[in-house]
């Protein structure tokens, strides 16, 4: 997700909205701001992306709902920091790890 700071007048708001990637290039590019934090690298040429859907839920607001989309990413991956890569691996990257999203499942190269 990305988050938009202001209101429809243009006015910055305290807490943004949080709205979907829905491209390509914006949903590597996210992936590439993460892996540099959690110490890998991957070649985005060579990379899928597939989607994998939406999932709603209801805030404590009345009538009012949040969205997750999902996506997933194919491809593979080189550990540049062994100590950070750890840590995402068990912790995840994504900003909705509570419902099981940003979370890395991770086979070995064949």
């Amino acid at each position: 997700t990305k988050k938009i700071r202001s209101d429809a007048t243009g006015v910055r708001t305290k807490n943004g909205r949080r709205i979907p990637l829905t491209t390509r290039e914006d949903l590597l590019a996210w992936l590439e701001r993460k892996a540099a934090a959690a110490g890998f690298t991957f070649d985005a040429a060579t990379t899928w992306t597939v989607p994998r859907g939406r999932a709603y839920f209801h805030k404590d607001e009345p009538r009012a709902q949040g969205l997750h989309a999902a996506v997933e990413f194919r491809g593979q991956l080189r550990v540049t920091d062994p100590a950070a890569f750890r840590t995402a691996a068990a912790t995840g990257i994504g900003s909705a790890k509570a419902f099981g999203f940003g979370l890395l499942v991770l086979a070995p190269h064949a």
